[in-house]
């Protein structure tokens, strides 16, 4: 912009001297023609005096250096001071001779291109008829500036460094406010009125760029919260395979202690799966996998991300960890492999008795014991099912009832009384302690967590001991232990006693009439409520902990 304001000012002063300077000598050139007329009117007076008292022989000892012609009224040549007066052509047709004789004066000018020079006439009639002409020649208006070139040069030369010198400070001068405009703060009054309708141009895309600005920060600001707090890990690489942003979770799932925006995504996980993965997506194909990585798996989805002409800009990368989903498509399996066969060893049993009975080759005193036998196996077999079915209704996490206040103290002491025989037989000694407790909640689903761990307390707790049931009130849990004084659990099987079918010792498990369901229905209650269940249990006896929040 300086330069362009620089040449505008040095071409408006050229064409502004080349025109001063063309005016000027016009009106300097016509200034000297009137001058140089009035001075030969002058010299015209004088020589008329000396005419009227010496006639012609006046000229003859005057010093004159302009041309002065003598001419008769009939336009013949009487005297010419430069050339033989007869040798000249008759001058009745020049005009300053015409104006004589009308008017008494008569002025001319007339160009000689022969000569290149501007001849100026002054003509006045005598008294004796006869007219007195008198001339001079002098330069054009061309030769005039050809003879002043050097000092027109001169003259030019300084017009344009001080042009040039004037031009670059007024561009300068100009265009600073422009350059000095801060556009963070744009002041509200302009340095100069020409630039009021700029600034308040200025001023209002500030105010709309400033909006949008706040806008995509607020966006971008939600954008980040919402990713950082997913779950899943999430990356934005471009066409390079350059992370452009990546979440918290990212770090977590792939177990990395740094990860910086620029650097490769190929450091994130170091596998040929993933590598080629990356580089099928940045052609332009979607990408599903999965992968292990530290006892955990991960599906990660992959996905090209184009421009409006379909060329690839980048990808996006989300890895999601479905190791749980994975245990539980496991445990489902072997879940559906327990079940079939947990049913068929009493089925089977069933099924043999049947058709020992059926063949006729049970004598007439041994059928009470096999009838006995398929009664117990079918009850077996009811009880595996009934807990089939509850266990399935609580993996629902559905409300089964309305919950009501429970009376926990109550609930256990008839829970005591249901297996009172069973204790008794043992020997064992059922008691409750601790605080008086009502706590909210699904009765017979409260009732079915605390029988089973009773029920598994005398079952595997040492004859001649007791099991001891303890309530416990915190400000935010209810806290229900367990304790007997039995064999124990080993380590290795207290993370597993929880899982459907699982039995530390199935031969005795089975031999007590367990269906291996029964810790995973306390687990399944106490999750239902809201709460969780643990063990702690040594070489001799085990204490199981069933937390119920408050709220």
């Amino acid at each position: 912009m300086t330069n362009k304001i620089f040449r505008n000012i040095v071409v408006c002063v050229l064409l502004s001297s080349v025109v001063i300077l063309g005016l000027f000598f016009n009106v300097l050139y016509d200034e000297f023609l009137n001058n140089t007329e009035a001075n030969l009117k002058e010299e015209v007076t004088l020589l008329e005096k000396g005419v009227e008292l010496e006639g012609i022989a006046y000229f003859d000892d005057a010093n004159i250096n302009q041309r002065v012609t003598i001419i008769a009224a009939d336009g013949t040549v009487l005297y010419d001071n430069h050339t033989n007066a007869s040798a000249l052509e008759d001058h009745s047709d020049r005009e300053e001779v015409i104006e004589a004789l009308n008017t008494g004066w008569g002025e001319a000018r007339r160009y000689s291109e022969s000569i290149g020079e501007q001849s100026i006439y002054v003509a006045k009639l005598l008294g004796n008829g006869d007219i007195l002409r008198i001339s001079t020649n002098t330069s054009s208006t061309t030769t005039l500036l050809l003879r002043m070139s050097t000092h027109i040069l001169w003259i030019v030369i300084i017009v344009l460094l001080m042009t040039f010198f004037i031009a670059d400070c007024l561009a300068k001068k100009i265009v600073k406010p422009i350059n000095d405009i801060d556009l963070e703060a744009i002041d509200a009054i302009a340095p100069y009125k020409e630039l009021t309708p700029l600034y308040t141009k200025l001023l209002k895309q500030e105010y709309t760029i400033k909006e949008q600005i706040d806008e995509l920060n607020k966006r971008q600001d939600e954008f980040k919260l919402v990713i950082q707090n997913m779950s899943e890990a999430i990356i934005l690489i471009n066409k390079d395979a350059t992370i452009l942003m990546y979440n918290d979770a990212t770090l977590t799932l792939f177990d990395l202690n740094d990860l910086d925006v620029g650097d490769s995504v190929y450091e994130v996980y170091r596998s040929q799966d993933f590598m080629k993965a990356i580089d099928d997506v940045l052609s332009g194909h979607k990408q599903d996998l999965k992968i292990d990585h530290k006892d955990r798996v991960y599906n990660v989805i992959m996905g090209p991300v184009k421009n409006d002409d379909q060329s690839i800009a980048g990808a996006t990368v989300i890895a999601f960890d479905i190791t749980q989903k994975e245990m539980q498509e496991v445990m489902r399996q072997e879940f559906s492999a327990n079940v079939s066969h947990e049913l068929k060893t009493p089925l089977t049993t069933i099924s043999g008795f049947a058709e020992i009975m059926k063949n006729g080759l049970v004598e007439d005193s041994d059928v009470k014991d096999v009838a006995s036998n398929i009664y117990d196996e079918a009850q077996r077999l009811i009880k595996l099912i009934e807990d089939i079915i509850h266990l399935s209704s609580l993996d629902t996490d559905k409300k089964l009832e309305e919950d009501e206040d429970v009376d926990l103290n109550e609930l256990v002491r008839d829970i005591f009384e249901h297996f009172k025989s069973a204790a008794i037989k043992r020997d064992i000694t059922l008691t409750l302690s601790g605080e008086e407790i009502v706590y909210h909640g699904n009765y017979s689903i409260l009732e079915e967590m605390i029988s089973n761990l009773v029920d598994n307390a005398i079952k595997y707790g040492n004859e001649h001991g007791h099991v001891e049931v303890v309530l416990s009130k915190t400000s935010a849990e209810v806290l229900i232990k367990v304790i007997d004084d039995g064999i124990g659990i080993p380590a290795g099987s207290k993370e597993r006693i929880f899982e459907r079918f699982y039995r530390v010792d199935k031969s005795r498990s089975k031999e007590l009439g367990g269906t291996g369901l029964g810790l995973s229905i306390v687990k399944h209650a106490a999750r239902y409520h809201g709460g969780h269940v643990r063990v702690e249990s040594s070489t001799k006896g085990s204490t199981f902990i069933v937390d119920l929040p408050l709220v």
